[in-house]
């Protein structure tokens, strides 16, 4: 039996029922077709579940006599903190720039980097996909959702 994995499936079922239960308390928003709730519920839910799949698994693991899994390898960490570090930064842009303008670069970047492929084709393929899935996800939480999305303080917001 792992430790760690058993306190990460314990930690992440206490945290998320009690972020579940409070976001039972969010009011419901009579313009939208979709309660405000919603997604908390949704990812909190999810949380719960995989702690509890994690300490399923602990447990089948422990009563099979099995050992401990193996340690997962990270094979480019430098691609991994280029990731990190990006998503941070759309973090840290969105207010600024907003969610059309920090999408849209982020996505790309996103499609560039993944990609090895550096012809002008395919990087005319990287900025349409860029481009049009900021587009659905905005006519998504705009039309569907009726959720505002950060339009960034150089454009006034």
């Amino acid at each position: 039996m792992d430790k760690k994995n058993v306190s990460i499936g314990i930690g992440s079922v206490v945290f998320g029922a009690f972020f579940f239960i409070s976001a039972l308390g969010i009011k419901e928003a009579k313009a939208s077709s979709a309660s405000a709730s919603l997604f908390p519920k949704i990812i909190t839910a999810m949380m719960v579940i995989m702690g509890l799949l994690l300490l399923l698994r602990e447990y089948v693991r422990m009563h099979n006599g099995s050992s401990n899994p193996k340690p997962i390898q990270i094979k480019n960490g430098k691609l991994m903190l280029v990731f990190c570090a990006s998503m941070l930064l759309y973090a840290l842009l969105l207010e600024i720039l907003g969610f059309l303008i920090c999408t849209f670069l982020y996505l790309t970047a996103m499609a560039i980097l993944l990609d090895k492929e550096k012809s002008r084709r395919s990087m005319l393929y990287k900025v349409l996909f860029g481009g049009l899935l900021t587009a659905a996800i905005y006519l998504m939480f705009n039309n569907f959702f009726n959720a505002s999305l950060p339009i960034g303080m150089i454009f006034g917001g």
